[in-house]
């Protein structure tokens, strides 16, 4: 399924790329699947631009989201496991302050707002067109990631829910105040 996502990645950043020559796409991560993914890329846009970083420490992240404009979250299945996939990939983009372009589908619906932390989008087109609006509008992605990171502080930041689970152990009386 991941390998999927990154293909439909691949697309959508074509069309943009045709439209924004700009722009670049880094993908990080490795697996079992990261061949087919670079063979993909050679037979289906070999002059596409594309950064390729295998496997991380995971200590290294942060540097990397340093360096990024964009975050990228394609759940193109819909299916149990989309439904209920961990947003901890979401979370790391919105810490990082990154505007981020996300389906439609899966927790990101309840955890960003449309619009106002990030761009939610299904199939290639929509996808697309997001990405190229953030390419082309660098004051609204940066809006758009100010926002984010505001939210993930303010509702899911380990503070935060500590202060929710506080709360509800309260409400059913398992400790005090």
């Amino acid at each position: 399924m991941i390998v999927e996502n990154v293909q439909f990645i691949l697309r959508c950043f074509a069309r943009v790329h045709e439209k924004h020559p700009a722009a670049r796409l880094r993908i990080v991560g490795g697996g079992i699947m990261e061949d087919a993914v670079h063979r993909y890329h050679r037979q289906r846009f070999p002059a596409l631009p594309v950064e390729y970083t295998s496997w991380l420490d995971p200590r290294e992240m942060p540097q990397v989201l340093s360096e990024t404009h964009v975050g990228l979250l394609p759940l193109i299945q819909d299916n149990e496991w989309i439904a209920c996939k961990s947003p901890t990939k979401l979370f790391e983009y919105m810490a990082a302050g990154l505007a981020v372009v996300a389906s439609r589908r899966g927790e990101a619906v309840h955890v960003m707002e449309e619009g106002k932390e990030g761009l939610l989008a299904d199939g290639e087109e929509e996808f697309s067109e997001a990405m190229l609006t953030l390419c082309r509008q660098p004051a609204r992605r940066a809006a758009l990631g100010a926002a984010a990171r505001a939210r993930v502080l303010r509702d899911f930041s380990l503070s935060a829910l500590a202060d929710k689970l506080h709360a509800m152990l309260r409400e059913v009386g398992v400790c005090a105040s």
